[in-house]
């Protein structure tokens, strides 16, 4: 047991230190590659000439983890995103219903919202800055 309760608190120090918050210049994933950023946060795709920035949750209807509904729900979240100097805002909407709104297409790559974190536990609303988004871009 005590072995076990050891490797748990290694685990999680570890977790810890390897998730340090990046600064935008330090977020640059590639195509394919799903990364994780925070409201405000930037993305840039050298290779492509690629930026993204999660703007705001626009509508979270997530049901609660403690709750018993009759549907899932949705969370849809506005990105603003620069390809070759061209910009493009739009919003996805992550819901397991309808796996098609959770990407969109734009000057030519694709970009799919994959989770939004954290999930609701009650009907407290989350603040817009504790939210956190993994998505990929695809050409």
């Amino acid at each position: 047991m005590k072995n076990l309760t050891f490797l748990f608190l290694l685990g999680t120090c570890l977790t810890f230190f390897a998730c340090s918050k990046n600064s935008d210049s330090e977020n640059m994933p590639t195509l394919d590659q799903i990364f994780q950023l925070k409201i405000s946060e930037t993305a840039v795709i050298a290779d492509h000439d690629i930026s993204v920035q999660p703007i705001s949750v626009v509508e979270d209807n997530r049901c609660p983890t403690n709750f018993n509904c009759l549907i899932a729900g949705w969370v849809t979240v506005l990105f603003d995103v620069t390809i070759d100097g061209a910009e493009y805002s739009f919003q996805v909407t992550l819901n397991a219903d309808k796996p098609q709104d959770a990407e969109v297409e734009a000057g030519g790559y694709t970009f799919r919202l994959v989770t939004v974190n954290p999930y609701p536990e009650d009907t407290n609303e989350i603040a817009q800055e504790d939210y956190s988004f993994s998505l990929v871009v695809e050409q």
